[in-house]
């Protein structure tokens, strides 16, 4: 089990949870915070179940996104997985990770709270979201509710020097992550299979393609919301990074270019929360950078 790295407060938070768990926790931060990690780690900790073995845990179920959304179907289906009876004599003996809750479609989570209204006594139900405005008021009003702090700065680069990784290394990926440790680790020590590392090798690839190619490129991003919200998010990471980078060695020209592009991912980022046409966002997005 890798350790973490978490703010004292939320550290704090979290082990108190796992000595007197509840039945439904939501876990809000930002992309890259490392909510999914700590999820598992969460119920790992409390079904006293090595997290390597999660998976395989006849009484775990993972719910992720199906074509940008988590439908009324999968609910049903994890319903059916929490009628089942489950053995041992441990109060929490079941667990259910909801990851990117904030993609449940309205009818989704409708089916949601019947369950949450008569939760099962022996099973904890964690789930993942973006923003504390992502779900219905209902849901979290039934919920306990961990907001993710970000670590300090201080502290992230000496935990990543204490396991090797340089400081040249750290403080380039640093700013490109935001702060965000989850994302921060996978940038530096995994072989970027994390949505959001993905997107960021993928945006790095845009950024050097001509306009028409990436406009070409859209049908198939925009298909997937979960996917663009990600390439914004990315987009948006890198060009902070090197606005402030471009800042600091005084070249003007790239400051206007950074500058230019991180308004219109910051447009874009907002415009995506908000539910727009995720095609139309790109499609705008790519002519004007």
């Amino acid at each position: 089990m890798k350790t973490l790295l978490l703010h004292t407060v939320t550290e704090h938070e979290v082990n108190q949870f796992v000595g007197s768990p509840a039945h439904l926790l939501i876990l809000i931060g930002r992309n890259g915070a490392g909510k999914g990690s700590l999820a598992r780690q969460i119920l790992s900790q409390v079904l006293k179940v090595d997290e390597d073995k999660l998976d395989s845990y006849q009484f775990f179920r993972q719910v992720s996104d199906e074509n940008s959304s988590i439908t009324i179907d999968q609910v049903r289906q994890m319903q059916k997985f929490l009628s089942l009876k489950s053995t041992g004599t441990d109060g929490i003996r079941r667990g259910v990770i909801i990851e990117h809750s904030e993609l449940l479609t309205i009818e989704a989570q409708n089916a949601l709270l019947k369950i949450l209204e008569e939760p099962p006594l022996d099973t904890l139900i964690v789930m993942t979201v973006e923003s504390p405005n992502s779900l219905l008021a209902t849901i979290y009003s039934r919920s306990q509710i961990i907001q993710i702090k970000q670590p300090a700065e201080s502290m992230i680069s000496n935990y990543f020097k204490s396991i090797g990784v340089s400081d040249k290394k750290i403080d380039e990926n640093y700013r490109i992550s935001g702060g965000q440790p989850g994302l921060l680790y996978s940038l530096l020590l995994e072989d970027n299979n994390e949505s959001v590392t993905t997107a960021i090798t993928e945006v790095k690839r845009l950024l050097t393609a001509k306009k028409s190619e990436r406009l070409v490129s859209v049908n198939d991003m925009s298909s997937d919301k979960l996917r663009t919200k990600n390439l914004i998010y990315a987009l948006e990471r890198i060009a902070f990074a090197s606005l402030e980078q471009a800042a600091q060695s005084g070249n003007d020209e790239k400051v206007r270019s950074w500058s230019n592009i991180l308004e219109n991912t910051i447009k874009a980022n907002n415009d995506i929360r908000l539910n727009g046409n995720a095609k139309l966002i790109l499609t705008n997005l790519f002519l004007n950078i």
